[in-house]
């Protein structure tokens, strides 16, 4: 996710502590960004983002921009990211996000075994900590 804010506006600074706490509980798994798009080195940065107005949440799926229009607390940001998280999650297995644990879940392993092992990060004792 990511917050294209400016150091004076009002709106960004009632969501600062809020976006500050969705940083900490996501830390290490969502990266959780913030730019200062009223500074002038981020200003192709913002346009190429569409930012109007101040401040702008996009969720980033895929390297793909989508607009967050949700609510502005903690709790409500949490919700969306992790909504988002499942919806992508479901669609990479072919799940839907109403099912808790699937009871079709063997039936695919034996044809996406090798596109599950390609997806994964291949690790070794030189670079493990750095990947983990």
């Amino acid at each position: 996710m990511v917050e294209f804010y400016a150091p004076w506006c009002g709106h960004c600074k009632n969501l600062a502590p809020e976006y500050k706490k969705v940083a900490q509980a996501f830390h290490g798994i969502v990266p959780i960004i913030a730019v200062d798009a009223d500074d002038k080195s981020n200003a192709a940065l913002a346009s190429r983002f569409g930012v109007q107005g101040f401040p702008t949440l996009k969720l980033i799926i895929n390297g793909k921009p989508q607009d967050y229009t949700g609510g502005r607390t903690a709790s409500a940001i949490q919700t969306e990211l992790l909504n988002a998280i499942r919806n992508h999650t479901n669609s990479k297995l072919g799940t839907n996000s109403n099912s808790g644990s699937s009871s079709n879940s063997n039936s695919n392993s034996n044809s996406s075994n090798n596109d599950s092992q390609s997806a994964a990060i291949d690790a070794n004792d030189s670079n493990f900590e750095q990947l983990v």
